[in-house]
């Protein structure tokens, strides 16, 4: 039933498509330069080309990037066209955008005098809030920084700042 009611060039086979010129048989030749199927019909056109460059020759030393271009063009309401789009075009036409320079590298800060890189050093902890839960609406976790360990996971009722189970280890650590 679905056979019959499809078009026939649809249920032929590949050979029996290109003896209806569905498609093209293999031994014709496409001359160097043409393109065959025409122009797509999602294709830049020339005037779209032309506001692209002109955007570039306005804003390019103002914008430094093909995306800004792209949404200047936007909502100045000259040209709608994606910011790759915009790329293409100007690389098509050898212009370059100067862009910006990178940041530099940030200098790491040493570590203070008062601390060493070994386990049992560092401690970082961080807490999650549940408020569906009455009895302890905060959980607290505790790690240890260079071995990855966990050191506690403490449910408390309160928000404090730090939590008190930390001041107690922190406190009993001191202490040994």
């Amino acid at each position: 039933m679905i056979k019959q009611s499809s078009p026939p060039y649809l249920r032929a086979t590949h050979s029996q498509r290109r003896e209806m010129g569905c498609e093209p048989h293999p031994a014709i030749g496409v001359e160097k330069g043409d393109h065959p199927g025409g122009n797509p019909i999602h294709g830049l056109l020339d005037w779209e080309i032309t506001e692209i460059l002109a955007l570039f020759e306005e804003w390019g030393d103002i914008d430094l990037s093909h995306r800004k271009l792209a949404y200047r063009g936007s909502y100045e309401n000259r040209v709608w066209v994606s910011p790759s789009t915009v790329d293409r075009v100007l690389a098509r036409h050898g212009l370059v955008l100067a862009g910006q320079d990178r940041p530099p590298r940030s200098k790491k800060t040493p570590w203070p005098d008062w601390c060493e890189w070994r386990p049992n050093q560092l401690w970082v902890w961080d807490a999650s809030q549940f408020e569906a839960c009455v009895s302890s609406k905060y959980a607290y976790g505790i790690i240890d920084l260079v071995s990855r360990k966990w050191i506690t996971i403490t449910l408390t009722l309160r928000n404090r700042w730090p939590p008190a189970a930390v001041r107690g280890l922190v406190c009993a650590r001191l202490a040994h």
